[in-house]
């Protein structure tokens, strides 16, 4: 039988409010299964306490699904708790927190069931089984507690072919309401949104949480179907530019060039970009070429460290002595190239991280981001960090990559970090090509959506933003 489901998006600590496309992506599903969805997002619609119960009484839901991360914990319990308190409503939750720690992410919230992995398939037969008599114990990738033990079910088997899954619920999330923002550079046009074209990286970094919830085994959608997507955002949403959020947009060329390819033949014009980070070794003349040729304009690049040492440490697999040629083809491509670097990893002292301030600045880049390094449950370096640690006694909010070095597990001492990383940002972006650049390519509204950024901000001294419950 059909169930209502009703998603609350709790408010996280971000400049940037983005579609929630787990969210969008699980509706879709549950919504070709013959159930009904609704959306309250608390990042665009601040409702408070008396209204997440007014709308959840209002509508009625037969079970309400909650996405948790690492600094959303004190949040989601929030949420929970607030519902709790005057509806019976079972409560699900799933994100990158619930499948990296699913018992505790239950017992901290408060939550009925957690779902660990890729959440389409079992949330639509949660939904079912809340409605049957045969119950919860055959619903894959679920985890609960039943008389005080948590239960884990048998994992969930990762969906194989993402061309089986519907395109993310857009009526849901539509772009319009978001006020996504690039980061450290500015967007072409306006509304803008994300993507998703595959799933999975096989890599090992230490500090990535990814693989708790996508899995090594990486999966790509085929170009069509992309690009239908794209197609349809931009004929009935009005989006205007394409976030590719990929991890790995192109560590498989052929699928990045059939994409490209087939945006080309269909002649559409619009600017992308892929904010998350690209493959740096997977680049080519040729591919760069192609993607500038169908609208790309900018590329994040997972650098890290400017020290080999420490780069190899943290399983990058990434040689450095290519960096600098490869930034020059993205340069001469006439593409953007931003550069993301990790402060504090296993092994940085203060020379290695002068180094990678140094290499930072060698390089042809336009844009850095300096961060601390956070290790986020599901990440090798978590398991590191927890050794002599008990989770109930973690601060969550603290494990913030624009936070402090609360993580420790490297020669430098906190206050140096921090220090560190202040001077990392200015040195970068106090040099006369840099500002200038800043200057006459940006707007004045994205400058100061740029300093707005929890990065800026706290290389400013300004502080956090908040995300609670009120």
């Amino acid at each position: 039988m059909s169930a209502k489901i009703l998603f609350v998006h709790p408010p996280y600590l971000t400049h940037v409010v983005s579609p929630p496309m787990g969210i969008g992506y699980v509706s879709s599903y549950l919504k070709r299964e013959g159930h009904d969805v609704s959306l309250l997002d608390l990042n665009i619609s601040p409702v408070g306490r008396e209204g997440i119960v007014d709308r959840v009484k209002r509508y009625r839901p037969d079970l309400i699904g909650i996405p948790i991360m690492c600094t959303g914990m004190d949040q989601v319990r929030d949420v929970v708790h607030v519902i709790k308190s005057a509806c019976a409503v079972p409560i699900v939750l799933g994100g990158s927190q619930a499948s990296a720690l699913p018992e505790h992410s239950l017992r901290f919230t408060g939550a009925d069931y957690v779902v660990v992995g890729e959440g389409e398939v079992t949330t639509a037969e949660l939904a079912s089984a809340l409605d049957s008599t045969s119950g919860v114990e055959g619903v894959l990738g679920l985890g609960y507690l039943a008389e005080g033990e948590f239960v884990m079910n048998e994992p969930r088997p990762l969906v194989k072919d993402l061309d089986t899954l519907p395109m993310p619920d857009w009526d849901l999330i539509a772009p319009k309401n978001y006020r996504i923002a690039p980061i450290l550079s500015s967007a072409k046009a306006f509304s803008i949104a994300p993507i998703v074209t595959s799933r999975g990286c096989p890599f090992d970094c230490t500090f990535c949480a990814g693989k708790s919830i996508w899995g090594k085994s990486y999966r790509y959608r085929q170009a069509v179907p992309v690009v239908d997507e794209i197609e349809m955002l931009i004929k009935d949403y009005g989006v205007r530019e394409i976030f590719m959020g990929d991890d790995n947009f192109n560590l498989k060329t052929a699928h990045a060039l059939d994409i490209c390819e087939e945006i080309m033949r269909r002649g559409l014009m619009f600017p992308w970009a892929c904010p998350n980070g690209v493959r740096v070794d997977s680049l080519t003349p040729e591919l760069l070429a192609t993607m500038k040729r169908s609208g790309c304009h900018l590329l994040g690049l997972g650098i890290e460290s400017g020290d080999q040492k420490v780069l190899d440490r943290a399983k990058k697999s990434l040689d450095l002595s290519i960096v600098p040629r490869v930034c020059d083809d993205i340069s001469r491509a006439g593409i953007t190239a931003v550069g993301f670097f990790v402060l504090g990893l296993p092994g940085d002292t203060l020379a290695t991280i002068e180094k990678t301030i140094g290499f930072s600045k060698a390089l042809s880049l336009k844009r850095a981001w300096f961060n601390i390094l956070a290790p986020y449950p599901g990440s090798e370096l978590f398991e590191t960090y927890l050794k002599d640690k008990n989770l109930d006694s973690l601060e969550w909010r603290a494990l913030d990559t624009c936070g402090d070095d609360v993580a420790q597990m490297s020669a430098v001492s906190p206050d140096e970090l921090d220090k560190l990383q202040k001077r990392a940002a200015f040195s970068f972006y106090m040099r006369p090509r840099i500002l200038f650049d800043l200057l006459i390519s940006q707007r004045p509204a994205t400058i100061i959506s740029f300093l707005r950024t929890r990065f800026f901000k706290k290389i400013l001294g300004r502080g956090k933003d908040a995300g609670t419950v009120r």
